[in-house]
């Protein structure tokens, strides 16, 4: 890991640098994203022109932070590279944002996977399974585990309960790692002990993601699914199922709702009949 170093009594003293985690919470994020599509729609336009939608300079830090972010989270994608450069919201961002209202199934499961997509997220979570410790416990697993430096702790962990709320996740959840794009603008980018962000000589590699092949089936991959079933006295059933399924755990499904049948039904009510008459000679 590269470090920076300050001089201290006349020797280099290390300086500690957090790995790479959002600046702004989920919602924040949310809210940005929303912007930018108020002006572009799905269209793509340069990295310069999304962050001004947002009030902010390409060149500052602040710009560069949100882009970070909001690829952390996968909200948007990126197409060309460097003058050429242009950004687009991503699918996830799209179910977030044009789902018909906030209770809606597609909309919770992309924010519970917006979530946990920024890769110290998905450490935390994974770590604790969802049951989050105290505030200290977190602190020192971060500094002991992650490297963290002590002055990035507070600000990471209250983002990242911030985000869990909105995302309303819970240890229940499960949700698959690796389902959108874990890069960032600032790819390696790291915080020192002071706060500040830096930036790493060596950019990471990152895995091709899946989302495409993930659409293309169809079926949202790694979380239990809501569903709903509309029964012909207009009752509503709910299926959760964790998708997806094989073949086989679908007919094991099937058939156990086909043996609560007996339970969970009441008798045909017997309807009478009407004599047939008998044919005229």
């Amino acid at each position: 890991m590269a470090t920076a170093t300050t001089a201290t009594n006349g020797h280099k003293k290390a300086r500690v640098r957090s790995p790479a985690y959002p600046s702004i919470d989920l919602e924040t994020a949310v809210e940005r994203v929303r912007t930018i599509y108020q002006h572009e729609t799905r269209s793509a336009a340069p990295v310069s022109v999304v962050v001004s939608h947002c009030g902010v300079d390409i060149k500052s830090s602040s710009g560069l932070r949100l882009l970070s972010a909001l690829k952390q989270f996968g909200l948007t994608e990126d197409e060309g590279s460097g003058d050429d450069r242009r950004m687009k919201l991503s699918e996830l961002a799209l179910d977030i944002l044009l789902a018909p209202d906030v209770d809606d199934t597609t909309r919770a499961l992309a924010l519970k996977r917006a979530a946990i997509n920024p890769k110290m997220h998905r450490a935390l979570w994974d770590e604790y399974r969802g049951e989050l410790p105290s505030d200290p416990n977190m602190r020192a697993y971060l500094i002991r585990k992650h490297d963290f430096n002590d002055a990035s702790t507070g600000q990471f962990i209250r983002e990242f309960r911030a985000t869990i709320k909105f995302a309303n996740l819970s240890a229940s959840d499960i949700i698959k790692d690796d389902v959108g794009d874990d890069s960032s603008d600032t790819e390696g980018e790291r915080m020192d002990n002071t706060g500040r962000h830096v930036q790493d000589q060596k950019r990471p590699e990152h895995a091709p993601s899946t989302v495409g092949q993930r659409a293309a089936a169809g079926l949202p991959s790694g979380a239990t699914v809501r569903i709903p079933v509309t029964l012909p006295t207009l009752k509503v059933a709910w299926l959760e199922i964790p998708v997806p399924l094989t073949g086989q755990e679908y007919d094991t499904l099937a058939s156990a709702l086909q043996s609560f049948k007996q339970a969970l039904t009441t008798p045909q009510p017997m309807t009478a009949t009407r004599p047939r008459p008998e044919p005229q000679p």
